[in-house]
């Protein structure tokens, strides 16, 4: 019986060592990451490190439609970066997004929302957050919320970076340096895929209250700054018919919370236009260009602020 008691205690202690290791070579390696190239590095750039004029948050429908260039040629001098990052929803963004007012103030935020994005209730992957549990109360708070069963979960910090380190490994051995300020769309349509327009009749969906209530509390708080809040849903291939409670919605909280929504998920550019797209939901570098300069248009004719300075 000792000696069995006596091996538990070993592997135990073997354990808890292995682990602390894991966390303090793990959070070393993180702050070492580039600003770009892989979405975990890019992550961590919106999280802890960018500090841009003006910023671009989403999934990958932001990473490939909004192209910052243009956004630097219509603004002047203002310094732009795409957070826009594949695979992530609203819940990482909102996250992200309350980390990033946790460390400075941009000038203005251009939000990419799809066209159900406050409607749907499926589960959502939030590893990326994982590694900052402990080091930011946002994030902490957030996924406590989310899932109470983390509090204990991320004890470990084999689990907090499980599926990440061999990735950051990757990113940081890479020699490849990524410098298209976190624009990541395609330079054509795919080619593999049968493209062909169509029309669909919008569902009715209850609008998700927990999403919503984030939405407004980080409302609120975008409200009390000088950031210029820009709520965008950026072109769609096919043709839809009647309108999303999403929509409904943020027409109505941009009246309350004093931010400019622009839906141009219909511009009649984009619809059924296979020259402009690299499938049905993500644009490609032509059409990103074209859209993100007739979002530029847009803006500059808004005149929602009593002042120039609120518009790009």
């Amino acid at each position: 019986m000792k000696r069995i008691i006596a091996v538990v205690l070993i592997s135990i202690i073997c354990f808890v060592g292995i682990d602390i290791i894991v966390g303090v070579v793990c959070d070393k390696a993180l702050s070492h990451l580039p600003d770009e190239g892989e979405r975990l590095a890019k992550s961590n750039y919106f999280i802890a490190k960018c500090d841009k004029d003006i910023v671009i948050i989403g999934s990958s429908r932001a990473q490939c439609n909004y192209d910052p260039n243009v956004i630097i040629d219509a603004t002047g001098n203002y310094s732009v970066f795409n957070c826009g990052i594949d695979a992530q929803g609203f819940y990482y963004e909102i996250a992200a997004l309350n980390a990033l007012l946790d460390r400075y103030s941009p000038k203005a935020i251009i939000w990419d929302f799809r066209i159900d994005e406050l409607e749907s209730s499926k589960t959502e992957d939030l590893n990326l957050l994982y590694p900052y549990y402990y080091s930011n109360a946002y994030i902490h708070h957030f996924l406590d919320n989310i899932d109470s069963s983390l509090k204990y979960k991320l004890w470990s910090n084999s689990y907090r970076y499980n599926g990440l380190a061999s990735r950051m490994i990757n990113v940081i051995m890479s020699s490849k340096k990524e410098t298209k300020l976190g624009f990541g769309s395609y330079s054509t349509t795919n080619q593999a895929l049968h493209i062909e327009e169509r029309s669909i009749v919008i569902e009715r969906n209850d609008i998700n209250q927990n999403k919503l209530q984030l939405l407004i509390k980080t409302l609120e708080r975008i409200k009390q700054t000088n950031i210029h809040l820009y709520i965008v849903q950026s072109p769609l291939f096919h043709r839809y018919v009647g309108q999303s409670e999403t929509d409904k919605i943020l027409n109505v909280l941009s009246n309350t919370y004093q931010f400019v929504y622009i839906n141009d998920s219909q511009l009649s550019e984009f619809v059924g236009k296979v020259d402009y797209i690299y499938d049905i939901n993500h644009l490609n570098n032509n059409g990103a260009s074209v859209f993100t300069e007739i979002l530029m248009s847009q803006v500059k004719n808004l005149n929602q602020y009593d002042n120039e300075e609120a518009q790009l």
